[in-house]
């Protein structure tokens, strides 16, 4: 189970790009927002956060909407969880 959680978070990962901020015009004309950013969050502890958080029939699904997901080429950072 937390080996698919590690390729659907690395999945999830390597197919971000980057974070870009929609405008829209309010009606009196000016330029407002659509939503503020998240919070940056890196791959590596997102990942803990789901294998610590979101694997059991209990936990609440996590999801990806409300984050950015700052993306690492290091590998060692993942070596806690192979073999869990």
């Amino acid at each position: 189970m937390r080996a698919t959680l590690l390729a659907a978070a690395l999945l999830v990962g390597a197919c971000g790009g980057g974070s870009a901020v929609v405008m829209t015009q309010a009606d009196a004309g000016t330029v407002v927002p659509d939503a503020p950013v998240p919070t940056p969050i890196a791959l590596v502890d997102w990942v803990d956060d789901l294998v610590d958080h979101h694997t059991n029939d209990t936990d609440k699904p996590d999801t990806v909407d409300d984050k950015v997901i700052i993306d690492t080429d290091q590998t060692a950072p993942f070596d806690r969880f192979v073999g869990q």
